[in-house]
């Protein structure tokens, strides 16, 4: 068996950074289950990131793993509320008010809900051989792109 090198820091990479998604979101959820009057400004993540992140992270741990059914339920979970966030908030004009109806907190802005529908597309189209993994890769370059314009304004 033939383990490359490059192979093998790709494979720790992707765990190091699911791990640490996930750690990230449980320790954010935690903080808010625990909070006896949680608000915006003691929270880290809001309810919905929180779960969004855990669940990135648990999608990421199941694609570095090869396990194509669990990448594809929690990636399709993270579309799910990103979709659902990015639809509420343009349903309701007013996007800073209002409650989730996932946590009964405060809504995703409309710029994380879709970064998050671009990571888990991006999830998603990695299993679909050459040309998803192409498609992957366009839309990891948007995130960064995305992000880094979000950093500038």
């Amino acid at each position: 068996m033939d383990i490359k090198t490059r192979h093998l820091s790709y494979q720790a990479f992707l765990h190091v950074q699911g791990f640490a998604m996930l750690g990230m979101g449980s320790i954010s959820l935690c903080g808010y289950l625990l909070a006896e009057t949680p608000n915006a400004f003691s929270l880290v993540l809001l309810p919905d990131s929180a779960l969004a992140v855990l669940l990135l992270g648990l999608g990421l741990l199941g694609c570095a793993n090869r396990r194509n059914q669990l990448c594809q339920l929690f990636a399709g979970l993270v579309l799910g509320i990103g979709l659902y966030s990015l639809s509420h908030n343009l349903l309701l004009t007013d996007s800073q008010q209002g409650r989730s109806l996932i946590s009964g907190f405060l809504r995703i802005r409309s710029p994380t809900a879709l970064l998050f529908c671009l990571l888990a597309l991006g999830l998603l189209s990695s299993q679909l051989g050459t040309w998803g993994k192409r498609l992957s890769v366009g839309l990891g370059l948007m995130v960064i792109g995305l992000a880094g314009l979000s950093q500038l304004a």
